[in-house]
């Protein structure tokens, strides 16, 4: 995602244990848990702390590429994730 301190790389995690979701978004420098991540016809939703910093995700899914948003009060930075198979 290209941010205003430039460009950052990363994943995102998504994990299905039954009905429910976990899941992380990992950088270079850090790991945070997404928070009450939802997936919900296509449409994933979450919530992340970045250092006190409150920050949303948006976004939906299309064959094995997820499209979607990182939103704080203060900017949105539209990104996306290739699904990568282990």
């Amino acid at each position: 995602m290209e941010t205003p301190h430039g460009t950052v790389n990363g994943f995102l995690t998504i994990n299905k244990d039954g009905k429910y979701y976990t899941g992380t978004v990992s950088t270079e420098d850090r790991t945070l848990d997404l928070m009450d991540l939802k997936i919900e016809n296509g449409v994933l939703t979450s919530k992340l702390d970045a250092d006190g910093y409150p920050l949303e995700i948006k976004g939906s899914f299309k064959d094995d590429v997820f499209s979607g948003e990182l939103i704080s009060s203060d900017f949105t930075i539209p990104f996306s994730a290739n699904k990568v198979i282990e």
